[in-house]
């Protein structure tokens, strides 16, 4: 807001303090502080408020129903985008998953190995399972 209208304001409610004061009776605070301390109502804050906020509103540049219209479709058309970029990286994303937990599924259940036999054994008995595995067999 201006310098101007912010002068204007306080002018308006220095002079509506003063009409106050003049109609009414000095309060306690006023009479201890000796009437020097002015006290300022919430109805005059609030017009006060009201008042600059309608100003600010007046200066306000409005889109028009063409704008409005067109950001609401470039809105749209954004969120779609959005949407199936993200329902496609959830699909490829559950597509690895799914197949890293069939190659892992073997793996598990691979037999274990007794801790007699020798390393060659267990080792040749694990990549025939594996391979069975696999094949189907």
């Amino acid at each position: 807001m201006s310098d101007e209208r912010n002068d204007e304001l306080e002018l308006e409610d220095a002079a509506e303090a003063s009409e106050s004061e003049k109609h009414s009776k000095p309060s306690k605070t006023d009479a201890k502080s000796g009437g020097k301390r002015k006290k300022v109502k919430k109805k005059s804050r609030f017009a006060r408020w009201f008042r600059e906020m309608r100003s600010e509103l007046k200066k306000v540049v409005w889109p028009t129903p063409k704008q409005v219209i067109n950001n609401t479709l470039i809105a749209l058309a954004v969120i779609v985008v959005s949407g199936i970029v993200i329902w496609a990286v959830d699909q490829v994303s559950s597509q690895i998953i799914n197949a890293l937990r069939t190659i892992a599924k073997p793996v598990a259940e691979l037999p274990q190995i007794p801790p007699t036999e020798t390393p060659a054994e267990t080792v040749t008995e694990a990549v025939g399972f594996f391979i069975r595995t696999i094949i189907g067999g």
